[in-house]
């Protein structure tokens, strides 16, 4: 009875053969790169000089946040810089298990492209699987096709909230002041050039 039901699922049996193909990578031209990297910088531009519209918390209303907690005032650029591969030195910049929030950033437009939060070491959690390392590894790829200028850094804010709610409160507004185009929650704005090879 087995040598029968193997018998029904024969690839030589089949009347036609499937071919199961990927579609074509697309990648930006030298000039879609330019119009994109110019667009986010305009509205960044903007963000950093003016304050924004939306609504504050409630929450901290009652019992106002310190400035370190308030994405209308942590300015990503002025932070100290590391370099975006900092996982591999043997230093560790923050300690083990010390929350922060972290930012990825081309220094040479500049650009905010990226922003995280964690309660690990930084170093751990970039050390594994992150989707940003390969939307980093292609945008890098790409300036270095088109032989443009970048400057890709980290940024660390280790005065961030210790609870985890309130850690991805503030996270969630900062990318949405932001508009960075490498959190997912902001591909409606600026696409997904740079997203993740199949």
């Amino acid at each position: 009875m087995t040598d029968k039901q193997l018998d029904l699922f024969s690839v030589a049996d089949a009347s036609t053969s499937y071919i199961v193909g990927r579609s074509p990578q697309l990648e930006m031209s030298r000039k879609t790169l330019l119009v994109w990297k110019q667009r986010l910088f305009t509205f960044q531009e903007r963000a950093r000089q003016e304050p924004s519209t939306t609504q504050g918390s409630l929450i901290y209303d009652v019992n106002p946040q310190p400035d370190h907690w308030d994405a209308e005032k942590i300015d990503p650029f002025a932070l100290p810089r590391k370099p975006w591969d900092f996982y591999r030195e043997q230093y560790d910049p923050l300690s083990e298990g010390q929350a922060n929030i972290y930012f990825v950033l081309d220094h040479a437009v500049p650009l905010l492209l990226y922003v995280g939060e964690t309660k690990l070491s930084i170093k751990q959690r970039w050390k594994g699987v992150h989707d940003c390392k390969e939307y980093l590894d292609a945008y890098v790829s790409l300036h270095r096709k088109y032989d443009l200028e970048f400057a890709v850094n980290m940024a660390f804010n280790v005065s961030v909230p210790s609870d985890h709610h309130q850690r991805l409160a503030l996270e969630r507004d900062l990318i949405l002041r932001w508009r960075s185009p490498f959190n997912k929650e902001c591909w409606r704005y600026w696409g997904q050039p740079f997203q993740r090879r199949s």
